[in-house]
């Protein structure tokens, strides 16, 4: 009788906060591995015990999920590496980093429909729905890379799941509260912003992509996700749809002016939500540029600063055309491609040091500009041929301009205008 009155104890090995960290202590932290296994198995058994009451049960979820974090990287980074692993290698990597993200996404879902509930515990982690729903939709990209990876079948459950914690975050005007997605992670995120980067990365068209591809591509979208915009109501910028109602993957509704003339005679899209509404980054499908149009991300990056600054504005301008051309991730060496994220934070620096100290913006192109129209002249003189001398010395230029303009991002070659110089010096000589 007491039991239905006051409810049993659990037996589970997690009943209680204390017993699960003694549990976490246990793990074999030197074997990432096996470690990652064994976390899979808990969430999976948390997961499915609904004698716990809820704010138990999510405290148990986010406590496993975080211990997983570091080993995730570690064993991410294992996976996509420029030499691919052994097929035995890879296969066990692609199950353990696969299931963890499976069940970690089921995990949080099955929190979220005992909230939606009313679930016992559901009022104590009310303040808690925004991070619930953001790491729900984070689990849920992981996901959804591994199964990309083998180009496997993508199950509808994804996109429906997906709708649902959407349409409620708006419901309950949760969708942009920021939130911290894991302990030391820099920086905040929303539900918004982790829909945007599951949506926009996905409509790449990355299923056409290799592995590590992929990878790069979700890891691009994601540094940029600030800047996705998902809206109500299209507009000539917007690029793919995404309708919770007829939960989908999400679909273009801009390609180029063919799409745009049936659009206007009625065969294109007519419900949605939308991104990117002036993203700092366009999606093409066909080669999966993420930051596909410069010109646009340049737009955005500096929509805030004064027109004075029309020298900034341009050379802005030019370095994204070189950096983010419209096949940068086809043809551009992997050892340089793993750079252009630290590039593309060096100029949103530059950007917010401008508005504070235009006159040292001023000094440092003063610096650079005597370097840029002689690489330029270099590079007309080629009459499209490649000289990996001239390539070599553009890179370093994207590391003077890191040097100058965000110190704080350090670069990985010494790197000075004086360096530069006698670089050039030298390959004017030769040619």
């Amino acid at each position: 009788m007491l039991s239905k009155i006051f409810g049993a104890k659990s037996d589970h090995p997690m009943a209680d906060i204390k017993s699960a960290q003694a549990l976490l202590e246990d793990l074999p932290k030197n074997d990432a591995h096996k470690l990652l296994m064994e976390l899979t198995e808990w969430i999976e058994s948390v997961s499915e015990n609904t004698d716990f009451k809820l704010d138990h049960q999510f405290a148990v979820l986010r406590l496993l999920d975080e211990a997983a974090q570091p080993h995730v990287r570690k064993l991410t980074r294992e996976y996509f590496t420029r030499n691919e692993p052994g097929k035995f290698q890879e296969n066990r990597l692609w199950l353990v980093l696969g299931n963890l993200s499976k069940r970690t996404a089921d995990g949080y879902y099955k929190v979220f429909e005992r909230y939606c509930k009313a679930e016992k515990g559901s009022n104590t982690i009310k303040a808690q729905l925004p991070l619930l729903l953001v790491r729900a939709v984070n689990a849920m990209a992981g996901q959804l890379k591994f199964v990309c990876v083998r180009y496997g079948h993508v199950d509808k459950t994804i996109w429906t799941n997906l709708a649902q914690i959407f349409s409620h975050a708006e419901l309950q005007q949760c969708l942009d509260t920021p939130v911290s997605l894991y302990p030391g992670v820099a920086g905040n995120t929303s539900v918004k912003c982790e829909a945007g980067h599951l949506l926009g990365w996905y409509g790449c068209g990355i299923n056409t992509l290799k592995p590590l591809y992929i990878h790069l591509t979700e890891r691009l979208v994601a540094q940029y996700c600030m800047t996705i915009d998902v809206h109500a109501r299209q507009g000539e910028h917007d690029l793919f749809s995404f309708d919770p109602s007829r939960p989908a993957a999400p679909k273009r509704v801009k390609v180029d002016d063919m799409t745009r003339r049936a659009q206007a005679s009625g065969a294109g899209m007519s419900s949605s939500r939308l991104l990117p509404q002036s993203a700092g980054y366009a999606i093409t499908s066909d080669l999966a540029s993420v930051v596909g149009s410069p010109s646009r991300m340049a737009s955005s990056s500096i929509s805030n600063v004064s027109k004075a600054h029309t020298q900034a504005n341009q050379d802005v301008r030019a370095q994204l055309e070189w950096l983010l051309h419209k096949r940068f991730i086809a043809d551009t060496p992997y050892e340089r491609l793993q750079h252009v994220p630290r590039y593309l934070k060096a100029i949103n620096l530059r950007i917010e040091k401008l508005r504070i100290n235009p006159a040292r913006d001023a000094q440092c192109m003063a610096q650079m500009q005597p370097l840029i129209q002689a690489w330029q002249k270099l590079r007309q003189a080629q009459h499209g041929r490649i000289d990996t001398r001239v390539d070599e010395f553009g890179w370093l230029l994207q590391e003077l301009r890191v040097s100058l303009f965000a110190q704080e991002l350090k670069t990985p070659v010494i790197v000075s205008v004086k360096r530069l110089e006698k670089m050039l010096a030298a390959l004017a000589n030769y040619t």
